[in-house]
């Protein structure tokens, strides 16, 4: 049997949540994701940023079913 070596052979791995990926990107780069959905967001909040994604990439195709 042929055995395949990988540089990251032996190393433990975890998998991270959502969360932690948007944290990690906004602490690490500046880097901000939030779903429009979040419920942590006000009226206010989710329109501004909805303002924003506009304004920066064009409308939105159709919002995604909610999981």
């Amino acid at each position: 049997m042929i055995s395949i070596r990988t540089s990251t052979q032996g190393l433990a791995t975890t998998r991270r949540s959502e969360e932690q990926v948007k944290a990690d990107g906004w602490h690490g780069v500046g880097v901000l994701a939030i779903h429009m959905d979040d419920d942590r967001l006000t009226d206010f909040e989710r329109q501004f940023l909805e303002n924003l994604g506009t304004e920066f990439y064009g409308e939105r195709c159709a919002a995604p079913p909610k999981p």
